[in-house]
């Protein structure tokens, strides 16, 4: 088992500290175990990761968790990635995002560390005051996202190379359509349903706006001015 301590000191069984770093190595199948006796519940064992620079800016990183590995060619490949920053350090302002990155355009012979899913990215200065969960912020990295289902691998399903999305099933880029209902054994429902009244007391009765009414039991579109069945 790997072992390490920290200190004036510092000795470590199978590798070597030089402070402020630490490189643990082995040549067995090691795993680095946190532990703790403690008795509170609220009081895990804890990897930290503190930036305690005065010197401080939007976007700085703040921590890193790099997994690597060689190719067939004996090449030290970084496959995936875990990166913390803070996007926003201002007083009162702050706000951080989490960036997952992993190799990906191997199939089309790009093979390189993309940003595959990005958590956060709220920055007051820079007017994105969304916080968000966004796939694919490097452009081409092409992740997919896959929501499957009990029986069906595809229930959601985004072809981002083509910019399509498929419900029910994987979207046919030969179609061409950015949204396809993808199933040949269920049928879908396109509009909301609802009674006259309670279609006229709707809030978004604009120009486009569609829904099944089942007191005419009629597929109504709005035009605009007032709603008109559809067929």
């Amino acid at each position: 088992m790997a072992r390490f301590m920290y200190g004036g000191s510092a000795t470590v069984a199978d590798g070597s500290i030089t402070p402020p770093k630490l490189n643990l190595t082995s040549v067995d199948d090691t795993n680095i175990a946190f532990k703790t006796s403690g008795t509170q519940t609220d009081d895990p064992p804890a990897l930290i990761f503190n930036r305690e620079s005065t010197t401080v800016a939007d976007d700085m990183d703040i921590g890193l968790i790099s997994c690597k590995g060689q190719n067939s060619a004996g090449e030290e490949i970084e496959y995936a990635q875990i990166k913390v920053q803070a996007s926003d350090v201002t007083d009162a302002d702050e706000a951080g995002e989490i960036i997952i990155s992993a190799y990906t355009g191997g199939r089309l012979g790009t093979a390189a560390l993309q940003e595959c899913l990005v958590i956060g990215m709220e920055d007051t200065a820079a007017a994105q005051r969304g916080f968000a969960l966004q796939i694919n912020r490097q452009q081409h990295s092409d992740l997919d996202l896959i929501v499957r289902g009990d029986n069906n691998a595809n229930l959601i399903r985004t072809r981002c190379e083509d910019d399509h999305t498929g419900i029910g099933g994987a979207p046919d880029a030969a179609i061409g359509a950015v949204f396809q209902v993808v199933n040949t054994a269920e049928s879908s429902i396109p509009a909301p349903r609802m009674t006259t009244t309670q279609r006229n007391a709707l809030s978004n009765q604009t120009n486009g706006c569609m829904i099944y009414n089942t007191t005419t039991n009629k597929l109504q579109c709005h035009n605009g001015s007032g709603w008109q069945d559809c067929f």
